[in-house]
């Protein structure tokens, strides 16, 4: 299960609001995520404190990441039971930068 996406606005504190709207949407879509949400979001948020956001500046968050897992399926009903996750992966970019 993989997602990325880039999250810009005008803004720390629109870019945090729109990553927090993405995150929802993404577990909406692949519930797997739902297991590392917390760590994309807090993980997130701490690049972001990092950067010193000038007036008209664009503030930037670009997000790729990914889990896997091993599905335990269960004999009777095929449909799977339980998930053990075997990877998981974040890359972030964060940035802000002149507006043209």
């Amino acid at each position: 299960m993989s997602f990325s996406t880039n999250i810009t606005g005008k803004s720390k504190d629109e870019v945090k609001t729109k990553l927090s709207e993405f995150l929802d949407e993404l577990v909406k879509g692949q519930d797997a995520h739902n297991h590392d949400r917390n760590a994309i979001a807090i993980c997130s948020l701490q690049y972001l404190d990092l950067l010193n956001v000038k007036e008209g500046q664009t503030v930037s968050l670009s997000l790729s990441g990914s889990l896997g897992w091993n599905a335990k399926i269960d004999a009777k009903s095929l449909e799977q039971s339980e998930r053990e996750f075997n990877g998981a992966g974040l890359n972030i970019s964060a940035r802000c930068y002149d507006s043209p």
